[in-house]
C-alpha cells in the first residue's frame, strides 16, 4: 500500500509524511541568486526575485534661491486674489503629464497643471509686512474653485489657519492650480518683498 505520494512541485513528503517546501519548489517561480531585501515580482509569466520598486511621483518648487519678488510680476501691490509667485531656477517635477508655467522669461512660477490622480498638497509662503498684519493662502483652480484647505502668516494670524498649508485632493483631469491669496493686512508693497518670498517659499505636490 502506497503512502505519503503527494508533493508539491517538487518537494515530496518525509517517512512521517511532512513537506519541507520553499520557493524553488513552485513551478511558477524562478529564483536567481536571491539576496537579503530582494522580493519577488511578477515578470507576465512567473514570479522572479529582484529589488523593490516604488513609485514617487512630486513636484517641489521653492529651494531658496535668491531674487526680488518685483521680478514676479507687473504689479507694484499685492492685493487680495493675487496669485502668489515661486521662485525656482530648477524646480524638481516628476509627475509624469505635468507642466510648470512661468512669468514672462522669468523662474518665477505662476501655475502648475497636474494631471488626473490623488495628491497631497502642501505649501509654505512668507511675505514682509508694513505694519502688525497677516496674510492667507490657498490653492484655486484655472475657474477659481478652491482645491485645498488654507495657510497663513503674520502677527495677526485669521482664526481656522496655520502657517503650513497641507491638503488632500482627487482630481478627475488636468487641474491648473495656483496659490492665491484669500485675505491679507498691512502686506508690504511689491518693491518692499525684496528676496523674502523667493528665499522662504515653496509648494510640493505628491501624487499617491
Amino acid at each position: 500500500m502506497s503512502h505519503n505520494t503527494y508533493k508539491i512541485g517538487s518537494s515530496e513528503p518525509d517517512r512521517e509524511g511532512d513537506i519541507a517546501v520553499n520557493t524553488t519548489s513552485l513551478s511558477d517561480i524562478t529564483e536567481t541568486s536571491p539576496s537579503a531585501g530582494q522580493v519577488l515580482t511578477w515578470s507576465g509569466s512567473a514570479w522572479t526575485n529582484g529589488t523593490a520598486t516604488y513609485s514617487q511621483e512630486f513636484m517641489l518648487i521653492g529651494q531658496g534661491e535668491t531674487n526680488a519678488y518685483s521680478n514676479s510680476t507687473a504689479s507694484s501691490i499685492i492685493s487680495d486674489g493675487d496669485a502668489l509667485n515661486l521662485y525656482d531656477s530648477s524646480p524638481i517635477n516628476r509627475i509624469t503629464g505635468s507642466t510648470i508655467t512661468k512669468y514672462l522669461a522669468t523662474n518665477w512660477v505662476t501655475s502648475v497643471t497636474l494631471p488626473a490622480g490623488n495628491y497631497i498638497i502642501m505649501a509654505a509662503y512668507e511675505v514682509e509686512f508694513s505694519a502688525s498684519g497677516y496674510m492667507s493662502f490657498l490653492f484655486k483652480d484655472s475657474s477659481n474653485n478652491v482645491v485645498s484647505g488654507r495657510g497663513a502668516i503674520g502677527a495677526n494670524i485669521p482664526e481656522n489657519a496655520s502657517g503650513y498649508l497641507q491638503s488632500y485632493r482627487e482630481f478627475s483631469s488636468n487641474t491648473t492650480v495656483r496659490l492665491t491669496i484669500t485675505d491679507l493686512s498691512n502686506v508690504a508693497t511689491v518693491a518692499n518683498q525684496g528676496n523674502t518670498p523667493a528665499q522662504r517659499s515653496s509648494i510640493m505636490f505628491w501624487k499617491v
